[in-house]
């Protein structure tokens, strides 16, 4: 199992490579890390290592406490500069399964590369992160993923 996960996500990143030669511009990405297992955290940095080397995002990350996946995860001001797509990895991603991805509306219709590398994150998420069974919901994927966009874009993180 673990040899064919390997594979897969080396596949992905050989397949990254390739894409990134395209001299599209970077997309930046803001990674909201609130967990706080030693296992999940070596997760989110083998995530961000394998991103870098994709050469299609520019990555920042945050290590957020929080008391509770509801909270929100950074403070009105807390980022100096916008990102085209933010994900929030959460406190019990054991038991939400879930991971959420968000992006300004409408991204997909007219930013074609922050799309194709929306694409990309959401398989690599679900590699990274395929022993916990979890799925990546966007604001393509239910009101409330939308509402917490909504939220970012008013902050100014997207």
């Amino acid at each position: 199992m673990k040899r064919q996960l390997l594979l897969s996500v080396l596949v992905l990143v050989g397949w990254f490579s390739v894409a990134a030669q395209a001299e599209q511009p970077l997309v930046r990405l803001l990674i909201v890390d609130e967990t706080k297992s030693f296992g999940e955290s070596v997760q989110v940095n083998i995530l961000a290592g394998l991103l870098q080397q994709s050469g299609l995002f520019d990555i920042t990350a945050r290590f957020v406490d929080v008391s509770s996946s509801l909270d929100l995860p950074l403070q009105e001001g807390a980022l100096s500069e916008r990102f085209d797509l933010v994900i929030v990895i959460p406190l019990k991603l054991g038991q939400i399964h879930t991971i959420w991805m968000f992006g300004r509306p409408y991204y997909q219709a007219h930013e074609p590369h922050v799309a194709q590398a929306a694409q990309v994150l959401r398989g690599l998420l679900e590699k990274v992160f395929s022993l916990q069974q979890t799925v990546v919901k966007g604001i393509e994927d239910g009101l409330f993923p939308a509402l917490v966009a909504g939220v970012f874009l008013r902050y100014g993180w997207l």
